[in-house]
C-alpha cells in the first residue's frame, strides 16, 4: 500500500483519497447550491430510491418480539451522498406502537446501493385486552412509514404486510399409570406433553397447575420444564402425585378402578418478556385421559 507524508503526518493513500473525493463532491454541491439555490436541485441531480426489502423476527416470546426491518437506498447520482437523519413510526393495526430515529448515518456510495435495518419491539398487550384474546387472532397488519434525510433532500419510504401473532402453546394429559392402588390411595404417573406452535422456542420460569379427574381434585403443585420447548417442538413432563383418598374422598377409588376418565388441568405458566418483565399467562383444559393399573 502506497503512504504518502502530509505535514509531517504518515497518509495512507487510497483512504486519504477516498475522503478527499468525499470534501470535494460535498463541497461542489454546496457551492453549486450556494449561487443556483436548492429549486433547482432537482436539475443538479437524481433523486435516490429507498425500498423495503425484508423483515426479520429476531427475538420473540408468547407476548413481544423484536423485528428489523430492512431497506435499500439506491443512489443513481455520481457522487457519495450523507444521510444525516432516518426517521419511522411504525403501527399495527393501525395503533401507533413506536416513533423512532435511527442513531447512526449512513453513506450512500455513488452510482451505488447501501442498505439499512430499523429495529422494532412489540408488545403485543399494548394491542390486545389479554394473551387469550391475542391468541384468538392469527395475524395483525403493520405499516412503517418514514423519512430519509440527505442534506436538504428528504425521501419517504414504507413497510407494508401482515406478521403471524404468538400461538398458545397446546398441553395434553397423555396418560395416568397407577401404583398401589388401595384403600388408602394410590401412586399416580401422569405423563404431560406441551406442544409449541410457534416457529420460536419457547421458555417458562415454572408451571403452576392444578389437576382433577372426574371432577375431584387430585393435585395442585408447581413445575418447570427441564428446557426450553423448540420451535415447532414438544416436550414432555411427568407428574407423581401421591393421592391420599382421605384428602380426595373414597370416590376417588372408584375412579382409579375404571380405565379412563374426564380431566380438567388449569393454572398459568410465568415467563419473562424481552424486556424482563414477569408475566402470568393462564390456561385451562380438559379432555378425556386413560388409565393403566399396575398395581
Amino acid at each position: 500500500m502506497k503512504k504518502k507524508q502530509l505535514n509531517g503526518i504518515l497518509i495512507r493513500k487510497p483512504f486519504f483519497l477516498k475522503q478527499m473525493r468525499l470534501i470535494i463532491s460535498i463541497w461542489l454541491i454546496s457551492t453549486v447550491l450556494s449561487f443556483s439555490g436548492c429549486a433547482s436541485l432537482g436539475k443538479l441531480m437524481a433523486k435516490p430510491t429507498v425500498t423495503f426489502s425484508t423483515l426479520q423476527v429476531t427475538k420473540a416470546s408468547l407476548i413481544d418480539s423484536t423485528m428489523i426491518f430492512n431497506f435499500k437506498v439506491a443512489n443513481p447520482n455520481p457522487f457519495s451522498l450523507w444521510a444525516n437523519r432516518i426517521a419511522y413510526h411504525f403501527k399495527l393495526n393501525g395503533q401507533s406502537f413506536f416513533r423512532g430515529t435511527l442513531d447512526k448515518g449512513l453513506l450512500v456510495s455513488s452510482n451505488g446501493t447501501n442498505s439499512f435495518q430499523l429495529p422494532v419491539t412489540v408488545n403485543y398487550l399494548q394491542l390486545f385486552d389479554s394473551v387469550m384474546d391475542m391468541t384468538l387472532r392469527k395475524n395483525a397488519a403493520y405499516d412503517l412509514t418514514g423519512n430519509f434525510t440527505a442534506g436538504p433532500i428528504t425521501i419517504p419510504f414504507s413497510a407494508k404486510g401482515i406478521i403471524d401473532l404468538p400461538k398458545m402453546p397446546k398441553l395434553l394429559l397423555e396418560n395416568v399409570n397407577i401404583e398401589n392402588l388401595s384403600f388408602q390411595g394410590a401412586k399416580l404417573h401422569c405423563r404431560l406433553t406441551i406442544d409449541n406452535p410457534n416457529a420460536f422456542a419457547l421458555n417458562f420460569n415454572h408451571l403452576e397447575y392444578s389437576l382433577k379427574l372426574g371432577g375431584m381434585t387430585f393435585s395442585r403443585a408447581t413445575a418447570k420444564p427441564k428446557q426450553p420447548i423448540p420451535g415447532k417442538g414438544k416436550t414432555a413432563m411427568d407428574v407423581n402425585i401421591n393421592a391420599s383418598f382421605s384428602d380426595i374422598g373414597f370416590g376417588a377409588y372408584q375412579l382409579l378402578k375404571s380405565s379412563k376418565s374426564d380431566y380438567k388441568l388449569e393454572g398459568l405458566f410465568e415467563m419473562t418478556s424481552l424486556n424482563g418483565e414477569k408475566q402470568i399467562i393462564p390456561f385451562s383444559i380438559d379432555g378425556e385421559v386413560p388409565f393403566s393399573n399396575k398395581s
